[in-house]
């Protein structure tokens, strides 16, 4: 497909590498021996209390605490405009890939709102489109 001359998406994000530089998270032997030292009744306890405590924090509470059982650094973010971790930034072919990615999204967009623009869009549910 050539995209010479086409437009480009300003909605594309480049998230990064993905890898996140830590430790593989919370254990499976850890939760286990959660488990084994206060039963299964106190692990739910446990568990629910913990769920509410998080269901409560700040956002950066919950990012934070996101972080530490992922295994990434507290200060760690992917989606930081101009990181070092930029897919698209790591080698010639992931920058053409991404150009080519942002000219598809682009002629997406354009065709879409084309559509409803126009209001030509299915009518979904409607019996009477049914055949």
């Amino acid at each position: 497909m050539d995209i010479g001359g086409k437009r480009r998406s300003d909605r594309f994000e480049d998230r990064g590498t993905g890898s996140r530089g830590g430790g593989g998270g919370l254990p499976l032997n850890a939760l286990s021996s959660i488990v084994r030292l206060i039963g299964v009744k106190g692990a739910v306890v446990v568990g629910v209390i913990g769920v509410g405590a998080y269901l409560l924090a700040p956002a950066g509470v919950k990012q934070a605490i996101l972080n530490a059982l992922s295994g990434g650094s507290p200060g760690s973010s992917q989606t930081a405009p101009g990181a070092s971790g930029s897919v698209c930034q790591a080698t010639a072919a992931n920058a053409k890939a991404c150009d080519f990615s942002r000219a598809v999204l682009a002629s997406t967009e354009d065709v879409w709102a084309a559509q409803f623009k126009q209001g030509a869009l299915p009518s979904y549910g409607d019996r009477k489109s049914v055949v």
